[in-house]
């Protein structure tokens, strides 16, 4: 293989890993809002069973 060649496949190489590591970061952000969102929830709900009882 010639250099071109090489810094080709390193260059698709890195556009490879840098696009898998876009998609776990956006997947990692959406599951932290997710059980963000579940815990802000849960955290309601228990608000109002607490003036409920009152």
């Amino acid at each position: 293989m010639n250099k071109r060649n090489i810094w080709l496949v390193k260059v698709s190489q890195l556009v490879s890993l840098l696009f898998h590591l876009l998609q776990l970061s956006r997947d990692d952000s959406q599951a932290v809002m997710t059980s963000v969102k579940d815990t802000r929830d849960q955290a309601s709900e228990e608000q109002e069973k607490k003036q409920a009882d009152q």
